[in-house]
């Protein structure tokens, strides 16, 4: 068993459970643990509840145990975690953990390596993804509340990454809450409360696959002000 630290930049909703995703504070990268009592991986809350009760929030940096690499076609991040309680270790971060965050801001042109919303899974298995986690800096951010095919309520970010729109499932927990009190149809961020300055981080995180696809998803949703 090996005891790591990671900063959390996801907490999101995952086939009735949640991913968890990070980077690491040794400088190793990304890290997503995996639970085993899912066969996709998905953490329930004898996985990931902390020491004192809580839960990991996004930019806090946390204690967790992982034993083995389970890395994906899709998802090469992936490691199992032990069976021991997660710790907080910081509510804050400091200059060595902007740090890390700032040097792993997604500098390609594409989203792994398309503009889609999602890659066929006969894809990745043929080309393992050489990355499933990137943070990025979008603009122009829409937001969109939308029944999907199935008659569930969705929510999706609408932005551009290098002069590339795209229109992404937002799974990020916090923000799901946030816009349950609007109606169906389209929001800009001043629509929903916050100030015309404001600017955001994406997690981004390429999912299980689907119906035959592995869709990319906004894992988490960081807003932040300009300095």
């Amino acid at each position: 068993m090996t005891k790591v630290e990671i900063i959390c930049l996801a907490n999101s909703k995952k086939h009735g459970g949640r991913c968890i995703a990070g980077i690491r504070t040794d400088e190793k990268g990304w890290i997503r643990p995996i639970g085993r009592n899912d066969d996709h991986g998905a953490l329930f809350p004898e996985d990931y509840i902390l020491i004192d009760g809580s839960e990991p929030r996004k930019l806090s940096v946390i204690e967790i145990g992982i034993s083995t690499p389970k890395p994906k076609p899709y998802q090469p991040e992936n490691w199992l975690i032990e069976t021991i309680p997660w710790r907080l270790v910081s509510n804050s971060l400091n200059q060595s953990h902007l740090r890390l965050i700032k040097n792993a801001f997604f500098q390609g042109d594409n989203l792994f390596g398309t503009t889609s919303d999602r890659i066929p899974y006969i894809q990745l298995e043929q080309y393992p993804a050489k990355s499933s986690l990137e943070i990025i800096q979008p603009v122009g951010v829409k937001w969109v509340i939308k029944n999907n095919y199935s008659g569930n309520r969705q929510i999706r970010a609408i932005f551009y990454l290098h002069n590339v729109e795209y229109d992404l499932v937002v799974t990020d927990l916090d923000w799901l809450k946030k816009l349950a009190q609007f109606d169906l149809g389209y929001y800009t961020s001043e629509d929903i409360g916050l100030p015309q300055q404001v600017k955001f981080l994406f997690t981004i995180s390429l999912g299980v696959p689907y119906n035959g696809d592995c869709y990319k998803l906004v894992a988490a949703v960081i807003p932040y002000f300009p300095q």
